[in-house]
């Protein structure tokens, strides 16, 4: 990940690999200031959305949706878009820290 961080970038808040937020009440931070957050996700996830699911206010904001909110109202924030990719995008920080782990490269 080292390659797509900005020189001296130093991990002091979240981050958040291909998530999204449930919500009952939209994308609101009325009371509290979100933590700094570093958003990666794939474009082409189909388990967890990219954009947002959402009936009425109801929903599930995914990491572009959520990125957006961020920068309307100057949050500290980083997104990266993995370009066609899909929900493989949540495990690599896992497949290059525990390169045995069968469990988190695919192999059983």
């Amino acid at each position: 990940m080292q390659q797509y961080l900005p020189d001296g970038f130093r991990y002091a808040g979240v981050i958040a690999f291909s998530g999204a937020i449930f919500s009952r009440r939209g994308l609101s931070y009325k009371y509290d200031t979100p933590a700094p957050t570093f958003f990666l996700h794939g474009t082409a996830d189909r388990l967890v959305p990219y954009r947002q699911i959402k009936l009425f206010n109801i929903g599930f904001f995914g990491s572009d949706r959520v990125a957006g909110r961020f920068k309307k109202e100057h949050y500290t924030h980083k997104i990266l878009r993995f370009t066609d990719e899909g929900h493989t995008v949540a495990a690599r920080p896992f497949v290059a820290s525990f390169p045995s782990c069968s469990r988190c490269n695919g192999r059983t």
